[in-house]
């Protein structure tokens, strides 16, 4: 029994099908990128950050996340508040300060040191709040987050910051070499009021790629299936 395909549909579906699998092959290519991904992130965790020195050279370079200390001193005339910040409803600020390094009086990084909110000189003083003198800064070092269009301007003339900028900071704060990679401090404020509250840094992506794999798969047999119920099936119960 001679079956007769449309030329075009057959077309169509050939290529709909190739571009469906294609997507879901992909898709289990990025499930097997995102496991090495969380691998590499609880083998992080696993680590004595503070034991692992981070050297200079990957405070510049290209990491996604790196668990370690630095040694420095803060330049808190250099201070960075970004606002409007929230935690548990309450609105303040990340304080971000730029820490000289011990051994490079030119290399500065840029530390997240947490939220803390607005009356915060209020409620603990400078001893608290400006820890002076060479300090052990243990955290999480990361890219600074990818500015979203819709956060405004910074504008610091007038001390107002709400986005992070590296290239601007540097260029107000006049730092000669400033680090392309920020560090999150992961430990909380040693003060009574427990400030600054240390950013989450726990990391733990979701891995979906598995289900968006089958669904392209589904989608490439429902496609055949449609194929075959539409020009096929009528034939065979046409001939019999």
């Amino acid at each position: 029994m001679e079956v007769k395909l449309p030329f075009w549909g057959t077309v169509l579906t050939i290529i709909g099908v190739v571009i469906l699998c294609t997507l879901g092959t992909w898709q289990l290519q990025r499930l097997q990128w995102k496991a090495d991904v969380l691998d590499a992130i609880e083998a992080e965790y696993a680590i004595n950050a503070s034991e692992n020195l981070l050297p200079q050279a990957m405070l510049f370079g290209d990491v996604d996340f790196k668990r370690g200390y630095v040694e420095g001193t803060y330049l808190h005339d250099k201070e960075v508040l970004l606002q409007p910040r929230m935690h548990d409803g309450d609105v303040g600020y990340h304080v971000l300060t730029p820490l000289r390094l011990s051994g490079a009086q030119d290399i500065v990084i840029l530390v997240n040191r947490g939220w803390a909110p607005f009356d915060w000189d209020v409620l603990e003083g400078d001893e608290v709040r400006k820890p002076k003198g060479v300090l052990k800064v243990t955290g999480m070092l990361r890219p600074a987050p990818r500015v979203s269009s819709f956060v405004p301007e910074n504008i610091p003339e007038q001390t107002m910051w709400y986005r992070i900028d590296l290239e601007e900071i540097a260029t107000v704060r006049r730092f000669k070499v400033f680090a392309s990679n920020m560090l999150y401090v992961e430990t909380e404020g040693e003060g009574e009021a427990g400030y600054p509250i240390a950013a989450a840094t726990r990391i733990s992506p979701n891995n979906n790629h598995a289900q968006y794999a089958f669904f392209w798969f589904a989608m490439a047999v429902a496609m055949v299936g449609i194929y075959i119920l539409r020009f096929i099936a009528p034939q065979m119960t046409c001939k019999t």
